[in-house]
């Protein structure tokens, strides 16, 4: 059986709601090429006792932060590491796997745990050039640069967004800083 593209949008929505992380929950799949699949979702790892405080805004140690600051303060793990360390735990090969993200590119320190895992296509919401490249947090260009230079394909998917839109439709942050500063970034350190 192969997965369709309305099969995967359903299961991002459920891993979506599985997330540990309050501020942004995103997940991903990871279809293996025997098209079975692992789930990962961002927030502390399974046991830590950051775990409570993340699941709720109210306790999130980053709630009041711009998109990508105060990252030193949040014990939470990206989706697209959390599926990889998920497959490494459960002795499952990724190389050559397929990765389906409710968020755009990765960023560099996912980027490089794709490569490194050998996932061979990653699906993403977000065209490329539709990101804040200035965002040194995440590296999105760098990211893109290791990527391509591993023939790892980054393909936009719009589609996928819909899993995204289902149960956070609430804009982000840094989407409302976007907004009231006419379109330009304004970088929150606070």
């Amino acid at each position: 059986m192969t997965f369709t593209l309305e099969q995967i949008v359903e299961l991002l929505k459920d891993v979506k709601s599985d997330a540990r992380c309050a501020k942004r929950p995103l997940g991903v799949v990871l279809v293996f090429p025997d098209n079975t699949f692992i789930t990962g979702e961002n927030g502390p790892p399974p046991g830590s006792r950051h775990v409570e405080r993340c699941s709720k805004l109210e306790t999130c140690v980053r709630k009041d932060s711009s998109q990508g600051m105060n990252m030193g303060d949040c014990p939470a793990m990206h989706a697209e590491r959390a599926a990889i360390y998920r497959a490494a735990a459960e002795g499952r090969v990724t190389r050559e796997a397929f990765m389906y993200s409710v968020g755009g590119i990765p960023c560099f320190d996912c980027a490089v745990a794709v490569v490194t895992a050998g996932i061979s296509k990653f699906y993403g919401t977000k065209p490329i050039g539709h990101y804040t490249p200035n965002l040194e947090t995440y590296k999105f260009e760098l990211a893109l640069q290791v990527l391509e230079d591993a023939g790892v394909k980054y393909i936009y998917e719009p589609k996928l967004a819909e899993a995204d839109m289902e149960k956070n439709s609430a804009p982000t942050i840094h989407e409302i800083n976007l907004a009231a500063n006419g379109g330009k970034n304004a970088q929150n350190s606070s």
